[in-house]
C-alpha cells in the first residue's frame, strides 16, 4: 500500500509540475507583444468603422480575434517589428499604415467575407481615391512562425511587392 501511495504522490506532482509550466510559459510568451487594448497604429487613415477616406494608401492589416493565443500575439509582434524596420520613411510619409481589426466585433465581421479569412491574418490592401483596388492575403506566416528571421523576410518581401505593383 505504501508503494501505491508513493506512485501516486509522485504522479500528481508530475501533473502539478507539468500543469504549472505550462502555464508559465503561456503567460511568459504571452508578453511577446502588446495586448490589443494598448496597440496603436503607426499611422491612422482609417476611422473608427474602417472606412478609408479618399486617401491613396496601402495598408498592413493584422485581422485577429478577441481570443488570442502566444502565435497570434507573435504573428502581431514580428509584422509590426518588420514594417518598422523597413517601412518608416512610407509609414512617415502616409502611404503605408497598420491596422489591427477584431473580426469579433460585429462592424468587422464582413472582413472574415471580404478577404476570405480562415484564422487571423496579414492582409495588405491597396486603396486609391479612397475606394479598394486590390489585396493580398499573406497566407505563409503560420508556416513562418517558428523562425523569426524568415517570417520577416517574407513579410518585408510582399509589402515592398505589393507597393511597387501600386
Amino acid at each position: 500500500m505504501n508503494m501505491k501511495k508513493s506512485i501516486t504522490v509522485v504522479l500528481l506532482l508530475f501533473v502539478a509540475t507539468a500543469a504549472g509550466t505550462i502555464v508559465f510559459r503561456g503567460l511568459w510568451s504571452g508578453n511577446i507583444a502588446e495586448s490589443p487594448e494598448s496597440a496603436t497604429d503607426f499611422v491612422n487613415p482609417v476611422s473608427d468603422n474602417n472606412a478609408v477616406t479618399d486617401a491613396d494608401i496601402d495598408i498592413v492589416y493584422y485581422f485577429m480575434t478577441t481570443q488570442r493565443c502566444p502565435s497570434c500575439m507573435k504573428i502581431e509582434a514580428y509584422t509590426k517589428e518588420a514594417i518598422m524596420s523597413s517601412f518608416a520613411d512610407n509609414i512617415e510619409k502616409c502611404t503605408l499604415a497598420w491596422k489591427m481589426v477584431n473580426v469579433d466585433d460585429q462592424e468587422n465581421r464582413h472582413f472574415i467575407k471580404d478577404y476570405q479569412l480562415h484564422t487571423k491574418s496579414v492582409v495588405l490592401v491597396r486603396y486609391r481615391d479612397g475606394r479598394q483596388v486590390t489585396f493580398r492575403n499573406l497566407d505563409r506566416v503560420w508556416e513562418l512562425l517558428g523562425d523569426k528571421t524568415a517570417f520577416q523576410t517574407y513579410v518585408n518581401h510582399e509589402i515592398s511587392e505589393f507597393i511597387s505593383e501600386g
